[in-house]
């Protein structure tokens, strides 16, 4: 278990050092993927309890601190996309890469709105311009393009620490 979670600590930090640091170091204008939503889609899949809830919430309260602007838009809306990817992967099978993608997609859009919304109701202006909905939907179509490439290589890494698969009978054999 202490693998999986500094597992998920360093794809966090990571995704942190991506989306805020090395992608605007190219320009200060480009939109990278989001990797807060991944790593909440993810928990969403394969979490589905309430320790999945606040660490989806821890998440966002890092992504909030990452960006040093505002506590809490991030964070409510990494709880956003942990709930609907909840639901909807009680309903259709998530986990084929398409069908990954589309729920990043939608995931996406739902946690930039919730940011937008709470962010004008902290600051009291509209953001809601046609250069914002361009950058939300360009940041969710490049989450939604990366997103299935994330999840797999979340699943690869932290599989080995919790597939009780991977034991055969010799080796339980050997421990008894």
């Amino acid at each position: 278990m202490f693998r999986v979670i500094v597992t998920f600590m360093l794809a966090c930090l990571a995704g942190l050092i991506v989306q805020a640091t090395l992608v605007h170091s190219i320009s200060p204008y480009a939109i990278a993927p989001d990797f807060i939503v991944i790593l909440a889609l993810y928990l969403g899949l394969k979490v589905q309890n309430p320790a999945g809830v606040l660490g989806a919430f821890l998440l966002g309260v890092a992504g909030d601190f990452a960006s040093a602007q505002f506590v809490g838009p991030t964070a409510a809306g990494a709880v956003v996309v942990y709930g609907l990817t909840v639901i909807v992967s009680s309903k259709i099978y998530a986990e084929h890469p398409f069908t990954m993608a589309m729920l990043a997609l939608f995931c996406s859009l739902a946690d930039s709105f919730t940011y937008v919304l709470m962010v004008g109701f902290y600051v009291d202006v509209n953001l809601l311009t046609a250069a914002v909905f361009r950058g939300i939907g360009i940041e969710a179509a490049l989450t939604a393009l990366v997103a299935p490439f994330v999840i797999k290589l979340l699943e690869l890494s932290v599989s080995e620490s919790i597939n009780p698969a991977k034991y055969n009978n010799d080796s339980l054999r050997r421990i008894r």
